[in-house]
């Protein structure tokens, strides 16, 4: 049978003591309030607990404040540069979230799970938002990003990625009209999960941002005739984010059984932005375009090296045909694609169609002049190719 545990005593902290300080990253899910106060108990005073620590993942879940906040404060400390905050509560997350620029005053990436907070957590989170001087990167799940929010993120001197997933907007519609327009320092990328008409309310109220280079959204899968707000948003981003380099446009099945393929037509605005270099631009009923078409993107996009159309959902990835996807034979023949693809972008790195291969490519292999210099991935998912007989 075996002993029971010793509680830690004086001396045991000498041991710490000597380890404490090789501890860079901890992740603390469960441990009882007892016990964490027996370990603290043993600290001398005026000493931190990991005095080097830098990454702290930190589970609150299901834990009351009692518990949780205690230990969260004492692992703090001024060497910790990222802190990720699992599971918050209602009840916890305004201490949580106001202690931060006490504790972390140098924390760089903050990763914030939650539940559904209140007015009172998205307000300690603005003003602890103009606190940390030195914070370049939010992620935020939980939390609604409304006018207080935005605001101190425009204010912000060193901010570059926020992604806030799934992005709750004010649940008053009377409220929309209060974000204020930005005007980001340094943020260079926005990771959104929202639906495309809560997008278009925000950026229509927006003035140029052009530190915004980097994008990835994520809507609701456009319906027989709802195709009106993602064509919006488009023409919202070429007009609001000029220098966009980097766009990730994803879409996630709906309710509605009447979904459609999007074409160039629904997109199109979006080539006034002459310096993106990469594009994918997901749907689970498709993408239709034609190799006129993919050649009129190469020619506004001259710097592009990776383009993907593809029938994918945000959910899930079109690995076979069921009911995330409706497939419908392409229509982009392969022997166009490459034709206009090589001659227009020898120099694509990653490539991602629906193509039909079910025609014999008409070149002769070794006689094309002009091939893929840099091709890296090419993704053709539920494309259709058919093989020789017997094969």
């Amino acid at each position: 049978m075996a002993d029971p545990p010793v509680p830690p005593t004086p001396e045991s902290w000498n041991r710490w003591e000597a380890y404490a300080p090789r501890v860079l990253t901890l992740s603390f899910d469960e441990i009882s309030l007892t016990t964490f106060e027996i370990v603290v108990q043993c600290c001398p005073h005026g000493k931190r607990l990991f005095p080097n620590l830098r990454k702290l993942d930190y589970n609150a879940f299901s834990r009351p404040l009692r518990d949780c906040l205690p230990p969260f404060l004492a692992i703090l400390g001024d060497s910790t540069v990222e802190v990720r905050l699992r599971g918050l509560c209602h009840e916890a997350a305004p201490d949580f979230l106001g202690y931060l620029p006490q504790k972390v005053p140098h924390v760089q990436h903050i990763s914030i799970t939650a539940r559904s907070l209140p007015h009172a957590s998205c307000m300690a989170l603005a003003s602890s938002l103009i606190q940390l001087k030195k914070l370049t990167s939010l992620k935020i799940r939980g939390i609604a990003l409304n006018p207080d929010v935005w605001s101190a993120m425009s204010q912000h001197p060193s901010l570059e990625h926020v992604t806030a997933t799934p992005w709750i907007p004010p649940s008053d519609t009377r409220k929309k009209s209060k974000y204020q327009p930005a005007a980001f320092v340094k943020l260079s990328k926005l990771v959104l999960m929202a639906r495309f008409a809560s997008l278009c309310d925000l950026f229509q109220s927006q003035n140029e941002l052009p530190t915004i280079t980097d994008i990835h959204f994520w809507g609701t899968a456009v319906t027989q005739g709802d195709g009106a707000d993602f064509g919006r948003l488009c023409k919202l981003l070429a007009r609001k984010l000029p220098n966009l380099r980097c766009v990730y446009l994803g879409c996630y099945p709906g309710r509605s059984e009447d979904h459609v393929a999007l074409g160039l037509k629904d997109f199109r605005s979006l080539m006034e932005c002459r310096n993106i270099q990469r594009f994918q631009l997901d749907h689970p009923w498709g993408v239709s375009v034609t190799a006129s078409e993919i050649g009129e993107l190469l020619d506004a996009w001259p710097g592009l090296d990776d383009l993907g159309l593809q029938y994918k959902s945000y959910c899930h990835r079109a690995g076979s045909v069921n009911g995330t996807v409706r497939w419908v034979p392409p229509t982009l023949p392969l022997d166009a694609l490459l034709d206009t693809v090589i001659a227009k972008a020898p120099k694509m790195k990653k490539l991602g169609l629906v193509f039909d291969a079910n025609t014999p490519i008409s070149s002769t292999p070794g006689t094309c002049p002009q091939q893929f210099e840099c091709l890296e991935e090419l993704e053709v998912t539920l494309s259709t190719v058919v093989g020789q007989p017997g094969d």
